[in-house]
């Protein structure tokens, strides 16, 4: 949430592509009765505990910060230990704090059971690890994917949702496979699959593998998972057609239960003008449509289906839209420059009065969200800052003073917050 920048017809473009907006008329929804809570999957950058929030100072120190005191600690108990600010890198890597290979910018980090989940991406291959609450007694506890990364294939996790002490996450294997026609090697998506690791033994378990279609993990709850399956492109996945093929595919909602693993169709929509899912809370879908318009820009209306019901009623129309965490959207209506914060459950509607740019939800709780927000400085220079914002100050809308900067960047060089 930020103020001002001119948004483009081609960015419109983009955003709508990825899902942030639609127009058309929905198709009806079917009669598959879904009911209770869910858990929707994302990317989340850290981790929240009851207390708390673990995350990644300047992408490789492990920090915390108290949402009760607003004071957040780099998790390292050397004395005189410069940690990020530490002017070589033996130096950065000696504190206690220190992590590399991380996917915490993906979602592979939770906190459960008085723990840290986290998982370490590298060569070697994708692990499970656990520390206790101070960022200690850090212990591999499970390989992941080790059939896949055994034939020599790249495996990629994300779109994470935790329920209980099991951990859905989305994964993608690709490999590099020789066309007889073009006597060539070509990278191609081999397949995907949304798995679980249960995080009381470290044990993966699959849900759903397909070769054909490409998945998304949308929601989670203890034993059901929520997906969509689109077919895979025929063009390498670095042919700039691999998207233009990709939206030309039907796109398909199903309902698995992971115990019984029958998938039930919930609908299909077409998938010129679909973009993803953008928004799963409580019972409610949020999905987008997408046209454009002779001018080449773009109309977007959004959707709610309602998954215990079956029905589609329109949300919003000529809008983009992204979640911003509890019950908060950040909305535009297309063709002008401002976002505005709504509140799906009160329906309440208000402002963001921040200096510039907007900022944008990386993992949130019960009690508030930490958000990635660019800023352009009077000298030219673009900072990047994270930060934590209470659902509380949200609630009358968004200023500047809102915004607990945890640590910021200038031009690539990280600069120490004192909060």
């Amino acid at each position: 949430m930020k103020h001002m920048k001119k948004i483009t017809a081609l960015v419109l473009a983009l955003l709508l592509l990825i899902g942030l907006t639609g127009c058309q008329k929905a198709p009806a929804g079917n009669t598959v009765t879904i009911e209770g809570e869910w858990v929707w999957a994302d990317r989340y950058d850290g981790a929240f505990s009851a207390d708390g929030y673990y995350f990644l100072k300047n992408f490789s120190f492990l920090s915390y910060l108290d949402t009760a005191s607003c004071v957040s600690t780099v998790l390292c108990t050397k004395v005189g230990c410069l940690h990020d600010q530490a002017q070589s890198n033996s130096q950065q890597e000696a504190c206690e704090a220190y992590m590399s290979n991380l996917n915490f910018s993906s979602g592979g980090s939770c906190f459960w059971d008085g723990s840290l989940y986290y998982i370490d991406q590298s060569n070697l291959g994708v692990n499970l690890y656990r520390c206790n609450a101070i960022g200690t007694d850090r212990k591999m506890i499970g390989k992941l994917a080790t059939a896949y990364i055994e034939n020599q294939q790249t495996v990629s996790l994300s779109r994470f949702a935790r329920v209980e002490n099991y951990w859905y996450y989305y994964a993608t294997v690709n490999g590099t496979v020789y066309d007889e026609e073009s006597e060539t090697w070509e990278n191609k998506q081999l397949l995907n699959y949304i798995g679980r690791i249960d995080l009381r033994t470290g044990k993966e378990e699959l849900v759903v593998e397909d070769s054909e279609n490409t998945l998304t993990l949308c929601a989670a709850q203890e034993n059901a998972v929520l997906y969509t399956t689109r077919g895979i492109p025929e063009a390498d996945l670095r042919d700039p057609a691999y998207r233009e093929q990709l939206r030309k595919l039907p796109v398909t909602l199903y309902y698995r239960n992971v115990e019984s693993k029958e998938p039930v169709k919930v609908f299909e929509k077409d998938g010129s003008n679909f973009g993803q899912i953008n928004l799963v809370v409580g019972e409610k879908l949020y999905y987008g449509l997408s046209e454009q318009k002779e001018d080449g820009g773009y109309t977007g209306s959004y959707y709610v289906y309602d998954l215990k019901t079956g029905s589609d009623t329109l949300f919003a129309e000529n809008e983009a839209m992204q979640y911003l965490g509890g019950e908060y959207v950040k909305r535009m209506e297309l063709g002008t420059e401002e976002w505005y914060i709504f509140g799906l459950e009160s329906g309440k509607q208000m402002p963001i009065n921040v200096s510039s740019g907007y900022p944008r939800m990386e993992c949130w709780s019960d009690q508030g969200c930490a958000m990635f927000w660019q800023v352009q400085l009077e000298s030219g220079e673009k900072e990047n800052r994270w930060c934590y914002v209470t659902y509380e100050a949200m609630a009358d809308g968004l200023q500047d003073e809102d915004m607990l900067i945890l640590y910021s960047r200038i031009n690539g060089e990280g600069v120490l917050e004192e909060n």
